[in-house]
């Protein structure tokens, strides 16, 4: 209400002033709702348009902090050729200006961000004479955690699909090649163990064999031996004569 009013007297005066004449009002920009998880760093963002030349060293940048539920404001920073940061309060050593005003821009960055800066922060420039214009608002919600959005929920459901499968995948290979190893195995073995068996086969029949020809080989023996004796008698019977 108290600004309602400012602003109100400042045109009545200028229309009245002799020798003024009414300008354009200032156009100022800021988000109007920021969320932020409590210990890190946000960026409040504030640009402006003015209809005179930017002059640094008139040009003044007033930020101001109203909390939840409550009317009164306290600074935050003012800029004026330089920041002024606030030497005591809940914004001591959390406030840094980052903005560049010869480009249009006033940001401050609130650093390490406590619950206690849940509020609405005000931005206001004013760039004499171009001095009339409404402070831009941002609405500043301190959370604990970042809600995940629907398209990361997404993205990790399927993340997490693909990786089960893979892992079904990888098993499968696994129980396949570990059966048609043992397959290969039992094969070897079985080829083995015929071998083995033809073998002892083998020598059994050679060992039932052998005495056979042992046989024929003692019997052509006697009958080479009486062929004999029958020749050396012959030959005898023949010297008688």
């Amino acid at each position: 209400m108290c600004r309602t009013w400012t602003y109100l007297l400042s045109v009545v005066g200028v229309l009245v002033t002799p020798g003024v004449y009414p300008v354009v009002a200032m156009k100022v920009s800021a988000p109007r709702d920021m969320q932020v998880v409590n210990g890190t760093e946000v960026q409040l963002k504030c640009s402006f348009m003015s209809t005179q030349p930017l002059s640094e060293n008139t040009l003044s940048v007033s930020w101001t902090f109203r909390p939840y539920g409550q009317t009164t404001e306290e600074t935050v920073c003012y800029y004026l050729k330089e920041p002024f940061l606030p030497p005591s309060g809940r914004f001591k050593d959390h406030v840094r200006w980052s903005g560049d005003v010869l480009q249009n821009d006033a940001s401050i960055t609130l650093q390490d961000v406590q619950f206690s800066f849940n509020g609405t922060f005000s931005c206001q420039v004013r760039n004499p004479p171009d001095v009339h214009g409404f402070a831009s608002e941002t609405v500043l919600q301190v959370v604990q955690s970042v809600k995940l959005s629907e398209i990361r929920i997404l993205a990790a459901t399927v993340g997490g699909a693909i990786v089960v499968v893979f892992i079904i995948l990888v098993i499968f290979i696994i129980v396949r090649y570990c059966q048609h190893r043992r397959g290969t195995t039992d094969v070897v073995q079985h080829d083995t163990e015929w071998k083995h068996s033809s073998v002892w086969a083998s020598e059994e029949e050679g060992t039932l064999k052998l005495p056979e020809k042992i046989l024929d080989t003692d019997s052509l023996s006697r009958e080479e031996s009486e062929a004999e004796s029958l020749k050396e008698l012959d030959d005898e019977m023949e010297e008688d004569v």
